[in-house]
């Protein structure tokens, strides 16, 4: 009984409306591809409206932050234009020191390292301007060269300006690996490495960017954009700690940490002409991280 009622419905909905639109009588096997080619038409449809949905999400995502990292840069620059140490610190007298005589200096109180900071952090952003090697600056970097100051505490890295790539976990601050679903998920605590740098005296003043997901000899991703190569600038940095390689050829950094798997240290040393060094696996931890 049901299914005579479903021939008729057929016959009287489906039929009869194919029938008027072809002008002849159609079988159950046409009603049945016409069926499923409707289908397949209202799911690539749904699935091309789904993407474009997508796809504004993203460059809103991205739109959302390229400004914020633009402001951040924006805001740090007026800072660093008012900060009354500006007037004082010869700023290439002290980024040309090599690092031992940099540390030593600093021990020996003939160097501030608040002055130390204040020159790499004018350098780095000079440096972001000509090549793009910033994702944003650590704000908290004063405060926590004031701790190592007032600790006492003259470790081997005390007062060394660092700059660290953008997987290394820094409470308050994301550390995306170059993933735009990554972006807004800033870390509750400091990662190892991150600890250890501070224990040994060290400030860590920046980050730097990767190519997404880290899997490139090129340095670029969607929201930093393309980081070039201070040596040339038609040229790449290489990569993954491309951003790295950029900054220190520029001069914006003493010491940097990055990431090694393929390359991503070696690779970009041998690009920007800087000296790169790869641990061995496991030696340097920097969980909790990217």
């Amino acid at each position: 009984m049901a299914l005579e009622m479903l021939k008729d419905m057929r016959s009287l909905i489906v039929g009869q409306y194919l029938e008027f639109y072809y002008g002849r009588p159609v079988s159950l096997i046409e009603e049945i591809l016409i069926y499923f080619s409707a289908c397949i038409l209202t799911y690539a449809f749904c699935r091309f409206l789904l993407r474009l949905r997508d796809k504004r999400r993203i460059e809103s995502k991205i739109c959302h932050f390229q400004q914020k990292y633009k402001k951040a840069k924006k805001i740090f620059k007026s800072k660093l234009e008012s900060n009354e140490r500006r007037q004082t610190v010869v700023i290439d007298n002290i980024t040309k020191l090599p690092l031992e005589e940099l540390i030593y200096k600093m021990k020996n109180k003939e160097l501030h390292p608040k002055d130390v900071l204040y020159a790499y952090q004018c350098k780095a952003i000079k440096a972001d301007d000509d090549v793009n090697c910033v994702v944003e600056p650590f704000f908290e970097a004063n405060d926590w060269c004031s701790e190592v100051v007032k600790n006492g505490d003259k470790g081997p890295l005390y007062g060394v300006p660092v700059s660290l790539k953008d997987i290394f976990g820094v409470k308050g601050y994301d550390a995306s690996g170059g993933i735009l679903d990554f972006l807004d998920q800033p870390y509750s605590e400091d990662a190892v490495i991150v600890q250890v740098l501070k224990r040994q005296g060290a400030v860590p003043f920046v980050k730097t960017p990767v190519p997404q997901t880290m899997l490139s000899y090129d340095c670029h991703n969607s929201v930093q954009g393309q980081t070039y190569n201070p040596l040339d600038k038609k040229r790449t940095p290489g990569g993954s700690s491309g951003g790295e390689g950029a900054l220190m050829a520029a001069g914006g950094s003493i010491i940097g940490f990055g990431g090694d798997i393929g390359g991503s240290i070696r690779i970009p040393a041998s690009f920007c002409g800087i000296c790169g060094f790869k641990p061995t696996a496991g030696r340097l931890r920097y969980t909790p991280s990217y």
